[in-house]
């Protein structure tokens, strides 16, 4: 009810509410439950002796959690609906990091940040998906584009606030950290069940950009074959998203490690870059979600890769501070403009109906990438001294995702 007085009420389409609501959850589920952990870890892994394998794979168990999600998350929708299964989803972050806030080893905090993974995709997968039903495709890269800003408006906060929590909490400032971020996720988890409907039609509204048909005698609309979700196309953006996966998490798993152990920087000065990261990450979508409606979706997933590659390229080689403020810049300019990107791209190859399925069968490859990526830097790292050779591999993996983007089928609108 709350919603539809609303939605009768803006002076706008209440569309683009969802698309805000879409901001606080990906803010919750990937910004401060997933790339949170990369400010936290520095002192969560001095407070409990963690190795770099040990946090790469306490990283990489946040993504196991997250690709069971992805198989189970179109069975939960169909049975929940989207909007249920976004809240079980913000609901389960919460009640995990506060119980991470509460870690005392490696084993437990492992397999508590599983189910933190699987309550992440469960908001996640749906988010991205509902998108599509609220707008046609000549909006949906903006709205996409509009909704990954969550991330960085959570990764600026962190950068700010997890130096500050550290300094008067000690030791255990990491476990306020995570406190908070449960905290935030429950407040989200109720915003997101008062706002949100599945479809336009709930509220009594069409589509954004969609036109009623005011002539009756149009008749219904034929039926039109729908597009396969399993086939080599699908396999195809899979392998491109899979190339994301792995790498964008391994510079955000240990960017900030990496600056305060090899470069000996402070851990107020780690949080600025961190902070501009999230600052620069807020553009990211707003850019390439609306050049991806312009030009095409592939163009724009080129040229995101392309400034990607010169980021890790920049961080596996630098040894002064412009190359590290330089890989900070485009890293951060481009980072979430690829899930953005994705998203809009399914709806438009398969339609708004097989959105979310598409999307979670692609998200395997992603989230695939995401265990591989953290626990394989751990280990070099470990065995190298250096996460110099981890940057250097995500610079030739996202190199090879440029050409297999520019071999991909440009998509097609399936409004």
């Amino acid at each position: 009810m709350i919603a539809k007085n609303l939605a009768e009420r803006l002076p706008f389409h209440y569309g683009w509410v969802i698309a805000a609501t879409a901001v606080t959850v990906i803010f919750s589920c990937l910004g401060m439950a997933r790339l949170g952990l990369g400010m936290l870890l520095p002192s969560m892994g001095d407070d409990l002796s963690l190795s770099y394998s040990q946090m790469g794979y306490i990283s990489t168990g946040n993504f196991v959690g997250y690709l069971i999600a992805v198989a189970s998350a179109p069975y939960l929708m169909g049975k929940l609906g989207t909007r249920k299964t976004i809240v079980l989803g913000l609901l389960l972050i919460a009640l995990t990091t506060m119980v991470m806030s509460q870690m005392q080893g490696f084993l437990a905090a492992i397999v508590v940040y599983i189910i933190t993974g699987l309550g992440s995709g469960f908001a996640n997968i749906p988010v991205m998906a509902l998108l599509a039903h609220w707008f046609l495709s000549r909006y949906r890269g903006r709205a996409a584009g509009l909704a990954v800003t969550g991330s960085g408006f959570a990764i600026m906060l962190a950068g700010v606030v997890v130096p500050e929590i550290n300094q008067t909490f000690g030791a255990s400032g990491w476990r306020i950290g995570w406190g908070g971020i449960g905290a935030l996720s429950a407040l989200i988890a109720l915003i997101s069940w008062i706002t949100i409907r599945d479809t336009p039609k709930e509220v009594g509204l069409l589509a954004v950009g969609e036109v009623k048909v005011s002539n009756p005698n149009l008749g219904p609309t034929p039926n039109i074959a729908q597009p396969k979700i399993f086939n080599g196309l699908m396999v195809h953006v899979g392998l491109i998203y899979f190339a994301f996966g792995a790498t964008y998490i391994t510079y955000s798993t240990f960017i900030v490690t990496t600056l305060i152990k090899e470069f000996g920087f402070s851990e107020d000065v780690a949080g600025g870059f961190w902070f501009w990261i999230g600052f620069l990450s807020l553009f990211s979508g707003l850019i390439f979600g609306p050049l991806s409606d312009r030009l095409s979706r592939k163009a724009a997933i080129a040229i995101v890769y392309g400034l990607q590659t010169a980021a890790y390229a920049l961080a596996a080689v630098a040894t002064s501070g412009w190359a590290l403020y330089l890989s900070v810049g485009l890293y951060g300019i481009a980072v979430f403009s690829i899930p953005a990107i994705i998203s809009a791209m399914m709806g438009d190859y398969l339609g708004p109906r097989r959105a979310a399925a598409g999307l979670s069968f692609i998200t395997f490859f992603f989230a695939a990438g995401q265990v591989i990526g953290p626990a394989s830097a751990g280990i070099a790292a470990d065995i190298l001294g250096s996460f110099t050779p981890a940057y250097g591999f995500s610079a030739l993996v996202t190199g090879l995702a440029v050409i297999a983007t520019l071999l991909l089928r440009t998509s097609k609108n399936s409004d």
